[in-house]
Formats: structure tokens, C-alpha cells, sequence
């Protein structure tokens, strides 16, 4: 007799996140997969579930960074800005770049019918050679 393996809440939100990013890529005429990773990786990111997710925070300067392992070439880690004190703030996306390749992606993307903006940062060990 064989055995039901039962999943977690937080690993089928994160199956959900990667079916809801592939659907939205599909209706969206989105053929980039390293989009379709970071749609994937930011639902991931905003319900804090899935394997990439680190356990800490960085606060610099009145911003909160919930921190995410990308897998996309090029990319260190996601970032979501959550807050800030002042009332025209816009939450967005920090991709961590470790070469040029990771600046290919969209300037904003849709998460739950909500507009993010993308920003780049640079990561300590980037690299200017091209590894796409």
C-alpha cells in the first residue's frame, strides 16, 4: 500500500505561483523565460513561500527587503521594497545583478493585477563579461 505525500500550505502556494506566472506569460503573449522565472519568483517573494526565500530582512534607511535566491542567469536575488514612511512611496522590485545579462528583464511586471516597477542594483562581485 503506497503512501499519500501530503504537501505544506507554503509549497502549494509556491506550485500555485508557477502555474499563475505561466498562465499570465500564455495570455500576455510572454515567450522570455527568464520573465516567466521572475514572475514566478516575485509571487513567490510577496507571499514569502517557495525554496529561494531567506528568512531575513534588510532594513537600510526606512526600506524593508524580504530577500529571494533567484534562478535567472545573470541574477543574485530579488528584493521586494515594502514600506516606507512617506505617502507617495511605490513598493517595486530590486533585481541584484551579477552580470549584464541580468538587466534583461521588463522594466515593471503585473503581480496580482498590480503594476511593480523593476530596479537594478549591481551586486560586489559583477562581473562585465557576458554569460548569456
Amino acid at each position: 500500500m503506497s503512501q499519500v505525500q501530503l504537501k505544506s500550505v507554503s509549497e502549494l502556494m509556491a506550485q500555485r505561483n508557477k502555474i499563475s506566472a505561466e498562465i499570465f506569460s500564455i495570455e500576455k503573449n510572454i515567450t522570455d523565460g527568464n520573465t516567466v522565472m521572475l514572475l514566478e519568483e516575485s509571487l513567490n517573494l510577496l507571499h514569502r513561500v517557495g525554496e529561494g526565500l531567506l528568512e531575513r530582512h534588510y532594513h537600510e534607511s526606512g526600506r524593508a527587503f524580504t530577500v529571494y535566491v533567484s534562478r535567472i542567469r545573470g541574477v543574485k536575488n530579488i528584493r521586494l521594497s515594502e514600506y516606507n514612511y512617506s505617502d507617495d512611496y511605490v513598493p517595486h522590485i530590486i533585481v541584484k545583478v551579477t552580470s549584464p545579462s541580468g538587466y534583461l528583464l521588463p522594466a515593471e511586471i503585473n503581480l496580482e493585477g498590480k503594476l511593480y516597477p523593476v530596479k537594478f542594483i549591481e551586486s560586489r562581485n559583477f562581473k562585465e563579461s557576458l554569460d548569456y
